[in-house]
Formats: C-alpha cells, structure tokens, sequence
C-alpha cells in the first residue's frame, strides 16, 4: 500500500529542487562555476507553490487519504503514478492549488470525468454473477 502523504511530501519538494537545480545551469546547459543566476519572479512563484504544497501535507483530512489510497488499489501502481504525474506537471503559476489538500481534491475529481475510477474500480472488483 502506498503512504500517500510520504509519496506527495516526496513530489512537491522533488518539484520545489528541480526549480532550484535549473539555476545552476547556463541556458546552453553547461555549468559555469562562476556565473551565479538569480531566480527570476516567476520561479520565485513557481517555488513557493511546490514549498507551500509540501508544508501543507499534514493537514490532508484522513477520509481524502483514504480516497487516494483507494485509487491507487484500482489504478495499480503505474496507472496511479502517471495520472500522479500528469497532476503535479500541470501546477502552474495561474490557478494553483492553495494546499495540498486542493491539490488531491482536484486529483481526485481529475479521474472522475473520464469515467477512468469507474473502470478501474470496475476491473479491480468486477460484478459478481
């Protein structure tokens, strides 16, 4: 089973460092030891969002963790991973989520349009006849 706060503790703040590690890069690529690159507002921004969203783990009511460990029984653990991962990539400066327990609401109700819980929940426990 997965530890849905450890797992997305781990994912913002792995977002928050791949801000931070793009700094120590020349636009070219390569690392230039003497050259130091401040961080522009926007990745000012974009920074304070994965920090907030990672500092605001705890605070996940227990019954929306109950629901994201739900999906991942019925997705598996790549089906939840991708649908995981194409969350997190779609966090932008524009609408982000104010905590992390917006961001698996919106997980969650992300899945539910497509039917795609439907189907998994469905191929996981399949009618009895």
């Amino acid at each position: 089973m997965i530890d849905v706060l450890k797992d997305l503790r781990e994912r913002f703040d792995f977002s928050a460092y791949m801000i931070l590690s793009a700094c120590e890069y020349e636009r070219d690529g390569m690392i230039d030891e003497r050259t130091i690159r401040d961080f522009t507002d926007s990745e000012r921004a974009y920074l304070a969002i994965f920090e907030k969203l990672r500092d605001t783990v705890a605070a996940i009511p227990a019954s929306l963790i109950e629901a994201a460990e739900a999906r991942y029984a019925a997705f598996g653990p790549v089906g939840y991973e991708e649908a995981m991962i194409a969350n997190v990539q779609v966090i932008g400066c524009q609408t982000p989520p104010h905590d992390a327990t917006e961001f698996l609401t919106t997980f969650d109700a992300s899945l539910r349009p497509a039917g795609l819980v439907f189907a998994a929940e469905h191929a996981a426990h399949p009618p009895q006849r």
